[in-house]
């Protein structure tokens, strides 16, 4: 599984971005991953999760995973990401932090 994480905005308007090779973590942090991606139940969510009213300054986040099955790319609004997807992208961040 590889997932593409980016992150946008923000009041230092700093992009983060990353590729994520899940299959190349240490075994528990990738069940960790497929478990939240599981929770947040990513492959059904809309690809785009807008606020209803954007703010200054707010990060807007990019995820897209790819398995053999499938690809599905979401963009979010840091203000709209509902609590599931906010777990993963907090993780995603964490991982992309560290490369």
């Amino acid at each position: 599984m590889k997932i593409q994480f980016e992150r946008k905005g923000g009041f230092a308007g700093i992009p983060v971005a990353a590729t994520i090779e899940v299959d190349q973590l240490p075994q528990p942090q990738a069940k960790d991953v497929h478990r939240t991606i599981e929770a947040a139940g990513f492959f059904s969510l809309p690809s785009n999760i807008s606020a209803p009213a954007p703010q200054p300054d707010r990060f807007r986040y990019r995820v897209t995973i790819q398995t053999p099955q499938q690809t599905h790319t979401v963009s979010v609004d840091e203000t709209a990401a509902p609590p599931a997807l906010r777990s993963l992208i907090e993780k995603l961040s964490s991982l992309a932090r560290k490369k």
